[in-house]
């Protein structure tokens, strides 16, 4: 009998958005032959403004009104396989309290009440996976002390201590250092954990790219040949597309002929509309070409038909498109963001240059233009498939899983004796 595997993410697709947080879903699905893996999820709907009541007094009054009879209510979902493959348990449910600490200890005990409903149901889970501790390391650990079940964390923010609310913060250090295993996608989340007082060792896991949906590889550049770059990323602070399209001004002065496809700018962030304007004042709207969305196929028709991946952002825990961007064979030039992903750039595999420093980007494109530097599209795969393909991280993962399993058990054994 396969042992179960509860995914606790702190955010998951939705029917609006089957992007944000799909690499959850991936990796739950990948070891769901393994394990008979479940993801739970809670929408949480907060109070209307009492302030609207001054406002608009009939339209708050309703909003109230509907808030507090609409209770907590299973999800409808598409039934197709984003949803079911593996199986999502999502509520929507309201949380009213006076305090923010109050609403936070709701949410805790909305997760218990909802797992002791699969328990009832004779579903119990022998590991937790939480995705972030920001809910979902903290559930997870709640649940350890009310019912003793190990859990796994893995933190996918950048993470500062102090960004989350006084209440919280001895609970976050906790959950981190309960932890039966903490994984971390690249060395600069160790750091950052052990700047903020938290004295763990996280093993590094890094990402998964499904080799099988980026199966497409780019040809091989000719030098001389005008360059096809492109960038994905929404149109935040940390991205840093400004750093980018100076660069790219940079290219133009040189007289090198370049053209940027720049994908995923409406995902999230607030910098959308100055990117534009910015594109348009510097007369860039000649070789810039902005696509809002694309789905994850097509994404790999996008990175394929390109001949470098282009990375500025000033911070990053882990780029999954670099490594998408990889197994298309892509060599990847990179701003040193931290992230994990900046880990697996080598002379093979790209290149990687100070953030900010647009100059040392475009000396490195210059030098692919000039032929100084070659990649083989092939080698750029077949070693970021080593590494962060389906079987390498499926077999990673699914060993941290047992281990923290056996390690429960020795322990309880142990204190029992």
């Amino acid at each position: 009998m396969l042992k179960k595997l509860l995914i606790l993410p702190s955010w998951y697709i939705q029917p609006e958005d089957r992007i944000n947080g799909s690499f959850f879903q991936e990796q739950a699905r990948l070891v769901s032959n393994h394990f008979d893996v479940k993801v739970l999820f809670f929408r949480f709907s907060g109070q209307p403004s009492i302030r609207a009541f001054f406002r608009e007094p009939v339209k708050a009054g309703l909003a109230w009104l509907q808030f507090i009879l609409k209770g907590r209510s299973r999800t409808v979902l598409p039934d197709d396989e984003v949803f079911t493959n593996p199986s999502l348990i999502e509520y929507e449910t309201r949380i009213i309290g006076i305090t923010q600490r109050r609403r936070y200890q709701k949410r805790l005990k909305a997760y218990l009440e909802a797992l002791s409903e699969l328990m009832v149901a004779g579903w119990r889970p022998d590991l937790i996976h939480a995705h972030s501790v920001y809910l979902g390391g903290l559930v997870a650990q709640n649940i350890k002390q009310v019912y003793g079940i190990p859990y796994v964390i893995t933190e996918h923010k950048p993470f500062v201590l102090c960004n989350y609310p006084d209440y919280t913060r001895e609970d976050i250090k906790s959950a981190f250092e309960n932890a039966d295993i903490a994984l971390s996608l690249g060395y600069e989340m160790v750091r950052q954990l052990g700047m903020n007082g938290i004295e763990i060792q996280p093993i590094l896991v890094y990402n998964l790219v499904d080799e099988l949906i980026f199966n497409k590889i780019c040809t091989v550049y000719e030098p001389g040949k005008p360059l096809r770059i492109i960038s994905v990323g929404s149109a935040s602070f940390y991205k840093d597309h400004r750093t980018l399209l100076r660069a790219c001004i940079e290219l133009k002065i040189r007289g090198i002929p370049i053209s940027l496809t720049l994908i995923g700018l409406k995902i999230w962030g607030d910098l959308y509309e100055k990117t534009v304007d910015f594109i348009n004042d510097n007369n860039l709207q000649d070789i810039v070409t902005v696509v809002d969305c694309v789905d994850r196929l097509e994404l790999c028709q996008y990175l394929s038909s390109h001949n470098i991946f282009l990375v500025t952002s000033v911070f990053e825990t882990f780029c999954v498109s670099i490594i998408e961007a990889l197994a298309c064979g892509l060599p990847v030039i990179t701003t040193n963001h931290g992230g994990g992903s900046v880990e697996l750039i080598n002379k093979s595999t790209g290149a990687v240059v100070p953030v900010r420093d647009y100059h040392a980007i475009a000396d490195r494109i210059v030098e692919v233009y000039n032929g100084k530097v070659r990649f083989e599209p092939q080698t750029i795969r077949d070693y970021v498939v080593s590494i962060c393909g389906n079987e390498a991280f499926k077999k990673r993962l699914i060993g941290y899983y047992n281990y923290a399993i056996e390690q429960f058990k020795y322990k309880i054994n142990l204190s029992q004796n």
